[in-house]
């Protein structure tokens, strides 16, 4: 792969750099994936000097490494289709863009967009599941939760007993709950954040998760049981105050097991993948900072809230399956952001939640 790079105003200047690149990481496969990062880089480049550059294409995105780490590569590929769609937007609309600004020094947050009067920070994390995995490959079932359920672990040891006990006996898993990592993930946006509050800023956390099922538990870690945006939030809420918002992307899934992933494509651009805005409560920016970037960026919110008020879903089942339902329907109409779930054929059931 050989990209060439142009300094621009925001960069420092610099001689354009050429970059022939041998690709070994085997999370990047040959073909549209591969070929398909040169856009992000493009979109992006432009802000970078050459030590950011070689920063994110050796040793972020270890693209010449066979031994690659999966996990920290997935967290690479979904900062650079974070911050390569505000870099793209920043040449659109001819804002300033810095990548890695330190607001809170010496911590930075990933990169940030100033559109019109106003000024979004973007910090991006991505879920490690690597313990879920281990879970599910090791159970015949596992059971999930949506917030912190008081009765989780005796249902869960109820079905254990259950099915130990049954003729043809089964191991069943507690799914791994992340609402901690959540709660770490405010934590740490809030330090780059900082504790300044400034009106015309508003301070997003990007999370990359994986299915539709797995989105629809992440939001829950906020608005549900004892979720971290509610009034009975197992962490004071106070801690990350200066959190506006939370952008739920399913970039995990779109970078992750590509070789499932057939019906899927555009896997590095963010406005092809599914988004989902939570605002925190406590938020004390305007409604038209809001506006302002809902501009920028497509989100599902709309969307789903028209799907489920039109749809027969039964409104105390909405929350634990209607995000679901609406990814089936979407997929049923030829909008592909998720792969959809398959049956034991392999087949894929864009209805089943």
């Amino acid at each position: 792969m050989t990209s060439d790079s142009q300094s621009a105003a925001t960069a420092q200047s610099q001689e354009p750099q050429q970059y022939t690149i041998k690709v070994q990481n085997p999370y990047v496969p040959s073909g549209a994936y591969r070929d398909g990062i040169r856009v992000p880089l493009s979109h992006l480049f432009p802000f970078l000097n050459n030590r950011e550059k070689n920063d994110l294409l050796y040793r972020k995105l270890m693209l010449e490494r066979a031994d690659a780490d999966q996990g920290a590569y997935i967290q690479a590929a979904c900062e650079l289709t974070v911050c390569a769609w505000f870099a793209f937007i920043a040449r659109q609309t001819r804002g300033k863009y810095v990548y890695e600004l330190k607001l809170s020094p010496p911590k930075d947050v990933d990169c940030a967009l100033w559109y019109k009067e106003y000024q979004f920070n973007i910090e991006i994390k991505c879920a490690d599941y690597s313990k879920q995995k281990q879970i599910v490959t090791s159970s015949d079932f596992v059971v999930h939760g949506l917030g912190r359920l008081t009765d989780y672990s005796d249902l869960v040891g109820n079905l254990q007993q259950l099915f130990d006990g049954a003729a043809k006996p089964a191991s069943v898993g507690a799914s791994h709950h992340m609402d901690c990592k959540m709660k770490d993930y405010l934590l740490s946006a809030q330090e780059k954040f900082g504790s300044s509050i400034e009106q015309h800023h508003l301070n997003v956390l990007f999370v990359a998760v994986d299915c539709q099922m797995d989105m629809t538990k992440w939001i829950a870690y906020l608005k549900g049981t004892q979720g971290l945006f509610t009034d009975e939030s197992f962490e004071a809420a106070d801690n990350y105050k200066n959190v506006d918002l939370v952008v739920f992307s399913n970039l995990y899934h779109r970078h992750s097991d590509l070789k499932k992933k057939r019906r899927i494509s555009q896997h590095w651009a963010l406005h092809e993948a599914f988004n989902f805005a939570v605002v925190n409560p406590r938020s004390t920016k305007s409604d038209e900072i809001l506006k302002s970037f809902w501009n920028v960026i497509p989100f599902e919110n709309n969307a789903l809230h028209q799907y489920l008020k039109n749809s027969d879903i039964p409104l105390e089942l909405q929350s634990g399956t209607g995000l679901s339902y609406f990814v089936g329907h979407q997929i049923e109409n030829g909008i592909q952001k998720f792969q959809g779930y398959a049956d034991d054929s392999g087949e894929v059931d864009a209805t089943f939640p």
